[in-house]
């Protein structure tokens, strides 16, 4: 099913919380037991987010900002409902349906509030910030970053990997890039830290497509090589 679709059993509107999301995922079964196999999940994220409401008592969005936005610089980013018109906020649009004087704005197809998984309002600048905080290990302690920097998956031959909360490319045997990239109906980011070059490009979208070729006509003009750039765009 899609991620719309989702919203057809509970309306965004009242997806609040992290717990608000339970009901689309909780009675499903299991894809496999743990350890078994490999399979990106946003769910995964939800699950974090309880466990840290469960643990500070607060909520997620609070620790984050305490932890992680403070601490990184990010002056300009915030968890906030959309129904409290977050000051210049842009307008996410779906692009699926016919020509952009058509197009939807995303106002009924994300959740009300920001969630673990994603949803932050936030900037190019802070993004670029918040990479920063993570490699000069101003956030975690050594063996946290090394662990978020250094592939625990798919497969040892997979050029795209992931750490533990990032995406990494690996080409030679090394670790090249970390960053992430993702997309909710009407806004999609891409965030990549090219480690030879000490360069972070950040690229954010209010569609939810347009990252990826942007991203390459970018990283074109600074002479950076990704190499995933033919296998995607």
């Amino acid at each position: 099913a899609s991620f719309v679709s989702c919203w057809d059993r509970v309306p965004t509107y009242h997806v609040r919380r992290p717990a608000d999301m339970l009901p689309l995922f909780a009675d499903l079964p299991a894809v496999a037991r743990p350890g078994e196999t490999y399979r990106y999940n946003d769910a995964n994220f939800i699950l974090v987010g309880l466990l840290i409401e469960a643990i500070t008592g607060r909520s997620w969005a609070d620790v984050a900002a305490e932890e992680v936005f403070r601490p990184a610089g990010m002056i300009d980013t915030a968890v906030e409902a959309l129904d409290e018109d977050p000051p210049r906020l842009a307008t996410g649009y779906l692009t699926d349906n016919g020509p952009p004087d058509r197009w939807r704005a995303n106002i009924f197809s994300v959740t009300a509030n920001g969630m673990p998984d994603g949803g932050m309002i936030t900037t190019a600048a802070d993004l670029a910030r918040l990479i920063d905080a993570l490699a000069r290990g101003r956030l975690l302690s050594p063996s946290l970053t090394a662990a978020m920097t250094h592939p625990q998956g798919p497969r040892p031959d997979a050029v795209e990997q992931y750490g533990y909360g990032c995406e990494l490319v690996v080409d030679g045997g090394a670790v090249t890039i970390f960053g992430h990239g993702g997309s909710d109906p009407g806004v999609s980011a891409f965030v990549a830290h090219h480690l030879a070059a000490d360069t972070t490009v950040v690229v954010l979208c209010n569609q939810d497509r347009g990252m990826g070729p942007a991203y390459l006509r970018i990283i074109e003009a600074l002479g950076l090589r990704d190499p995933r750039a033919g296998r995607s765009g």
